[in-house]
């Protein structure tokens, strides 16, 4: 379980695109970068970590928290992650 159990960090550059998508919050954020989310698949309970592939084709919440303290909020009839370049090693997490 990520946060939990042994592992390691990667992070890999993606895009994340939302089908049929409506917003509400605030989309023009101004100087900012995303530091929380969630994705929530047919209202089944909500995911921090997105797995990959991620391919969906149903209803999708998804909320995206910034560092300047805006929230914006997506509901869209469906979502994919592309991942666009290599993974990089982050760190060794040894369990909590």
């Amino acid at each position: 379980m990520p946060g939990s159990d042994e592992g390691t960090g990667w992070v890999q550059p993606g895009y994340l695109e939302f089908a049929s998508a409506r917003l509400t919050g605030a989309p023009d954020i101004g100087e900012g970068w995303i530091v929380d989310g969630s994705l929530r698949v047919d209202g089944a309970c909500e995911l921090r970590l997105i797995p990959v592939p991620f391919n969906a084709s149903s209803t999708v919440e998804a909320r995206f928290k910034f560092n300047n303290g805006c929230i914006v909020r997506v509901l869209a009839e469906g979502a994919r992650l592309t991942m666009t370049g290599e993974a990089a090693f982050v760190e060794a997490f040894p369990g909590a």
